[in-house]
């Protein structure tokens, strides 16, 4: 057979070669038949993780199944001079503990997502990562379009993967990869051989990680299905929190069904830019405290849309609703603007106010039942909230600062959707989501205490005195005892709601009336119970 030109073998080059391998993973696959699209839902997100991490020089050869074959050259043109390249070959040996960092994050993450009882996801303890390397010559060559690596070292590598090693998670090197990698100190390896028939004697040193346990509630690791510890059955006793399981789990099984139409249609970078992927399980405690406050946080911001959409969509006179929406002193809509809707669009202004009326009611009602599972859709409704302030020129101050307060929810909202807690555990997502609440707060409170006078006055000043009111909104803008003044916010918004609904004797109209003032306790009630004193900004996550 005659090879093609461009398809002729190349010279060997001198190459590290490394196997990332899931341990566990034909019994895990061959053990849940039955669960087969949630085995490789979890497979193939275990396997994202680890490529995410292989960045240049290395290069990523092909995945075989259950592993990620990588390469990196040891004469690479890509890395510049070569005083800079013993640097790179260098922080490939933090690299390898870096596959392992990610790969055991995203497993406890799944782990710790699952609402399912399925044997795929309920054996998630099961899989483990091993890595072998190994440093040699390798044959690459063009096959069709595929790039191949071969050579007896490529054979040495992969034969490595069975091994005498007991344990399920480790590093195993080769004795000319130990010479041409370093670890941290606090890495120890030890020595040891493996024999092959046709290979013969292989000295390799292997750095077991320690086993670590993917339930708080169970400190002895094993590879044992998930079972509920007495901890976790005395947490299901909690009305509340079994209601936030039963929702989580139909959260869960929605994403699954996602990632796998995603998967069979292969729309990674979809998938990425939507973000479809449900909050985290809620059954955890600290987390649980995250979702349920913030989800009532949305649900608040739809109560905005809906009752408002329901107020332009259904009006009991279309006329009179649209001349006071087109009033000199106190309506909404400019004469400009009036002027786009009926010249460009050939629409009547109480024509534009019903269609604005469906489209609150149809986001409202879109954040209400899907707004858990996609940020962006909590950003399209924050683009809503500018988009009123800015097609609307004659929003007076303390209706604008409202509006962009409540944007300012939706980001967070948006921000503590899928990871919003980091690897660690720290809570970065959540503080920046703090913080564009906190400020929201702070604007819209400093915008009621300056501006009390004239048609736009905002009429909650009456209730408070104006400079308590500025001091609250300074507080909160600085970072001065935040918990207490949100508190206080919250407990004096839900006076005036409270008093506003009594006083207008009708329950719809007397929300309507208030509506933008719920999201603002609710907003106020979050940040106090969730919130953090004595801080400004969040912590930069320290990078050891």
């Amino acid at each position: 057979m005659q090879l093609l030109q461009g398809q002729l073998p190349q010279t060997p080059q001198s190459a590290i070669l490394i196997i990332a391998d899931i341990s566990g993973y034909t019994r895990f696959m061959l053990g849940n038949r039955e669960s087969l699209l949630h085995s490789q839902i979890i497979i193939s997100e275990l396997m994202r993780s680890i490529l995410r991490q292989a960045k240049i020089p290395l290069e990523i050869a092909k995945l075989e199944g259950d592993a990620v074959f990588m390469y990196c050259l040891k004469q690479d043109d890509r890395l510049g001079n070569a005083s800079e390249h013993p640097m790179s070959l260098h922080d490939l040996g933090p690299k390898l503990l870096a596959f392992m960092a990610a790969f055991m994050a995203k497993l406890k993450e799944l782990y710790h997502r699952s609402t399912c009882d399925c044997s795929a996801c309920s054996n998630l303890a099961a899989l483990r990562l091993k890595i072998v390397a190994h440093s040699g010559e390798a044959l690459f060559y063009q096959l069709d379009r595929f790039e191949e690596l071969s050579g007896p070292d490529v054979i040495i590598v992969h034969r490595l993967l069975k091994n005498s090693v007991a344990a399920r998670q480790y590093i195993l090197l080769t004795a000319a990869a130990a010479q041409d990698l370093q670890f941290p100190e606090t890495v120890q390896f030890q020595r040891g051989i493996e024999t092959y028939d046709d290979l013969g004697a292989i000295e390799t040193w292997l750095y077991t990680l320690p086993e670590q346990s993917l339930d708080p509630h169970h400190p002895s690791p094993n590879s044992s299905p998930r079972t509920r510890s007495p901890q976790r059955r005395n947490q299901l006793r909690n009305p509340a929190i079994a209601a936030a399981q039963a929702l989580s789990q139909w959260q869960f099984n929605l994403w699954m069904m996602e990632r796998s139409l995603l998967l069979s249609l292969g729309w990674q970078r979809f998938s990425r830019l939507v973000a479809l992927a449900p909050q985290q399980n809620w059954h955890q405690s600290g987390r649980s405290q995250t979702m349920l406050a913030m989800s009532a946080l949305r649900w608040s911001l739809s109560l905005v849309f809906i009752l408002g959409g329901i107020k332009l969509a259904f009006p009991a006179d279309p006329q009179g609703l649209a001349q006071s929406y087109l009033d000199p002193e106190t309506g909404f809509i400019s004469a400009f603007f009036a002027q786009q809707i009926t010249q460009r669009l050939g629409l009547t202004i109480a024509r534009f106010l019903q269609i604005q009326g469906w489209l609150e009611i149809v986001m409202g009602v879109m954040n209400l039942v899907w707004g858990a599972h996609t940020p962006m859709l909590n950003l399209m409704v924050g683009w809503m909230f500018w988009l009123f302030t800015i097609a609307n020129p004659m929003v007076g101050a303390i209706s604008l600062s409202r509006d962009l307060a409540l944007a300012a929810f939706c980001g967070a909202i948006a921000l503590t959707g899928p990871a919003a807690w980091d690897t660690n555990g720290d809570l970065l997502r959540r503080d920046w989501a703090m913080l564009l609440v906190r400020l929201g707060l702070s604007y819209t409170l400093i915008a009621s205490a300056l501006f009390t006078t004239g048609a736009m006055a905002n009429p909650l000043n009456s209730t408070l005195p104006i400079g308590i009111v500025l001091l609250l909104g300074v507080a909160l803008g600085l970072g001065f005892a935040t918990r207490l003044a949100a508190a206080i916010v919250a407990i004096w918004l839900l006076m005036v709601v409270g008093s506003t609904v009594i006083e207008m004797g009708d329950l719809y109209w007397g929300l309507e009336a208030v509506k933008r003032e719920i999201a603002l306790m609710v907003g106020a009630g979050v940040f106090a119970f969730l919130g953090r004193d004595r801080w400004a900004w969040p912590k930069a996550k320290s990078s050891n």
